[in-house]
């Protein structure tokens, strides 16, 4: 009877295991859409991510014209009191971008997408990954 109890007990186990797995392995990436419209711009939900971060915008339009000027995409690291600013990159409003945040660390990050105040609104896909 012990011995049924004990294989069951490492059946269950492995289990566990094997769907902790992937679910951690799918918080390290995160997919979203965007709009951004002003320079006071969004922040983006807080993510785990452990080491260098990747961020990809893509399938981007503009409201109107052909505004070729910048999205500004700055980092932050969550801390208790006061968030710590890592960097910032730029992205093409409407070309495909790709930048990458080196040697951040472990840890809970979010993005803040802002953009001048033209009158112009901006919405599109990202991708951000460790």
């Amino acid at each position: 009877m012990l011995k049924g109890r004990r294989k069951m007990g490492s059946a269950i186990a492995g289990l566990a295991i094997m769907a902790v797995v992937p679910l951690s392995a799918f918080a390290a990436s995160y997919n979203s859409t965007f709009q951004v419209y002003s320079s006071s711009g969004f922040d983006g939900p807080a993510r785990s991510y452990n080491g260098d971060i990747t961020i990809k915008t893509y399938e981007k339009k503009v409201s109107s014209g052909t505004d070729k000027k910048d999205i500004k995409i700055e980092l932050y690291r969550v801390r208790t009191f006061v968030d710590d600013y890592v960097g910032s990159v730029t992205h093409h409003r409407l070309a495909d971008d790709t930048s990458t945040f080196t040697n951040v660390g472990a840890g809970s990050y979010y993005f803040h997408f802002s953009k001048s105040d033209d009158g112009v609104n901006v919405t599109g896909k990202v991708n951000m990954h460790d």
